[in-house]
């Protein structure tokens, strides 16, 4: 009897939900889901709290704002959202009375403190403004450094290794130029990457800080109208090498700009190889959408001549898309209905998926909102026939069943517990934007994670004028390679395991990259084997790491002293096994009092039939 209550309580407290997605709009933005209407810009912890918060811009991009964190209640109200927009300190409107387009946040004088990077537009002249941050406040005018009369959305990334965030932008003479700023806080200089290279960027580019070469080092890689443009990260006084550049796909009824997206980056088959994912439109309407998955350790390798064409061994993967086409870029209408996919895991299996904007060919309008799209990363069938891999993205339709339409979404742990949660963003006729949160209700089979955040090491000892309740470790920088092995049950014996991921590889056109790598690791609750952290050419290994762990790299002087902060996030499993437990006591605690009170019952009933009884001995 036991067993069978205990059975049925344990089923009870790891029911799932009907659905994959559970709306918390309101518990997360509070009356922010009512009254001013907000665009996500980007993703940073700001006063140094280890939660991740938000910067937004307002609906028409007048103003930009930081959204700070909260720890949540275990059941959040609309009294106490999840972020609140109530500090004028944390609000600035755009300085030159121009329109916001771009954010990124950034530490661009090496204190600690997270600054942040807008890009802002006023009779089509782009401007760069840097606006100061100081935990509790942002500068909005006082010191504010202004880049006036850029070409292109620069991307925030660390040109000489010196953990201070610089700037990568092209101006209108084809010049590769770089924004360095110094440590402390002075007054930036230019400098520029050695190259012949004048190709124009594409109009929204997909720059990127990442390892294409496999050396540790982080390289460059910019998305110009010709193709993929490589720099490699080199331990000199150039910083970058130019490689090649390799042409796109073919696409002979469109344009680089109207067809070929911004590529992102993910380790596929879980093989601790980095691909690039590629999307590319076959045509204006996007009715030949196409994916296309590469190593990067290919991308210079086997690129001959210069440009290069792309090859003809790397066709595109096979996609199971069912009625669904990816939704064309459309800028005019709103700068973040772009061919951008979003990286996480989902279903935290180990396999990154993607998050797509799609329309539907049969019945949908391609001049319309699209729909928000799960593309789960899944092993193919037998008879698939799926090329060249053993994996492909298939299309989930119930995943985000009932959202509607929308301009884009994006990923995001809300409740800091691992889970790919969503943030969605649609756009009314007026064009008008509102932002809703929904919550992975997904993971009812309790997979593990490991989630690592890399920062900068920047006044980890000696920090002054900072809050005394917050220990800075500094701020979320890209680039950095994080990687892990691990082992988990097979058939016979245990596999070995390997991934690896790289860190807010890009920052511009609303790339929304999250500031840390989430881990899928499985139903194996093994400890992880090694975690390596790799930044700039240096790298460390963490033996033995506990799933369920948020962890905080920090890269404080050489990279034997690097540091290693661990935070436990409880697994469901051990609640509901605790309550198990304590249901399991309790009920046999109840059926032994039952019996020692039906025992001390017959007993007086005995005594009673004994004195009543004849007594033939008494005769």
């Amino acid at each position: 009897m036991c067993g069978v209550v205990v059975t049925l309580v344990v089923m009870f407290l790891a029911g799932g939900q009907c659905s994959d997605l559970t709306s918390v709009t309101e518990a997360v933005f509070g009356e922010e889901a009512h009254s001013s209407q907000l665009i996500p810009a980007a993703f940073g912890d700001f006063n140094s709290d280890k939660l991740t918060d938000l910067i937004v811009f307002d609906s028409h991009g007048r103003s930009v704002a930081v959204l700070l964190a909260s720890e949540q209640a275990v059941v959040p109200t609309d009294s106490s959202p999840m972020f609140r927009k109530n500090q004028n300190s944390l609000n600035c409107s755009c300085p030159d009375g121009g329109k916001f387009v771009s954010a990124a946040p950034g530490d661009f004088d090496g204190d600690g403190s997270m600054d942040l990077m807008t890009v802002s537009v006023k009779e089509n002249v782009k401007s760069v403004h840097i606006m100061w941050g100081q935990v509790t406040n942002l500068e909005c005018t006082e010191h504010l450094v202004t880049i006036p009369d850029i070409f292109s959305e620069p991307l925030v990334f660390d040109y000489n290794k010196d953990s201070v965030s610089d700037l990568l932008t092209v101006d209108k003479d084809g010049n590769r130029t770089v924004y360095v700023f110094p440590k402390p806080r002075g007054i930036y200089h230019k400098e520029y990457l050695t190259t012949d290279q004048t190709n124009p960027l594409k109009a929204e580019h997909g720059n990127s800080f990442v390892d294409i070469t496999g050396d540790g080092i982080a390289d460059l890689v910019l998305t110009t109208s010709e193709g993929l443009e490589m720099y490699k990260g080199v331990n000199s006084a150039e910083q970058f090498e130019y490689l090649s550049t390799l042409q796109w796909p073919n696409t002979p009824d469109c344009g680089a700009d109207e067809c070929v997206g911004q590529p992102v980056w993910m380790d596929f088959s879980l093989s601790g190889i980095i691909h690039m994912v590629l999307p590319v439109c076959g045509d204006p309407l996007c009715s030949d959408s196409r994916l296309y998955l590469v190593p990067v350790s290919n991308l210079s390798r086997e690129c001959y001549g210069d440009p290069c064409p792309w090859p003809e061994a790397w066709p595109p993967m096979s996609l199971d898309l069912g009625e669904m086409l990816f939704k064309p870029r459309d800028p005019s209408k709103s700068p973040l209905q772009l061919l951008t996919p979003r990286v996480g895991d989902v279903d935290l299996d180990g396999f990154p998926d993607l998050l797509m904007t799609m329309y539907n060919k049969t019945g949908g309008d391609v001049t319309k909102q699209g729909e928000v799209q799960l593309l789960l990363n899944a092993p193919c069938g037998p008879d698939s026939g799926c090329s060249p891999y053993w994996r492909q993205f298939q299309l989930q339709p119930g995943y985000t069943a009932g959202l509607g339409s929308a301009v884009t979404g994006a990923f995001f742990d809300l409740y800091e517990d691992g889970k790919m949660d969503l943030l969605v963003v649609r756009q009314d006729d007026k064009d008008v934007y509102s932002m809703s949160a929904y919550t992975n209700t997904t993971q009812d089979s309790d997979a593990y994670f490991m989630k690592v955040i890399v920062l900068t090491g920047a006044c980890y000892h000696t920090c002054d004028n900072h809050d005394p309740r917050f220990v800075p470790y500094g701020t979320n920088s890209g680039g950095q390679l994080v990687s892990y092995q691990s082992q988990r049950p097979g058939q016979e014996t245990f596999d070995s395991y390997q991934s690896v991921a790289v860190q807010l590889p890009q920052t511009s056109h609303y790339a929304l990259a999250l500031p840390y790598t989430i881990f899928g690791l499985g139903m194996a609750p093994n400890f992880v084997d090694y975690l390596t952290a790799n930044i700039s050419g240096q790298s460390h290994s963490w033996p033995q790491i506990i799933p369920n762990s948020q962890l905080y790299v920090i890269p404080f002087g050489d990279s034997s002293s690097w540091d290693l902060k661990l935070m436990i996030t409880t697994s469901k499993n051990i609640v509901i096994t605790g309550l198990a437990l304590v249901g399991t006591c309790a009920l046999c605690s109840i059926i032994i009092v039952m019996l020692h009170i039906r025992e001390k019952r017959q007993d007086r009933m005995a005594k009673l039939q004994d004195m009543k009884g004849f007594h033939f001995d008494a005769m």
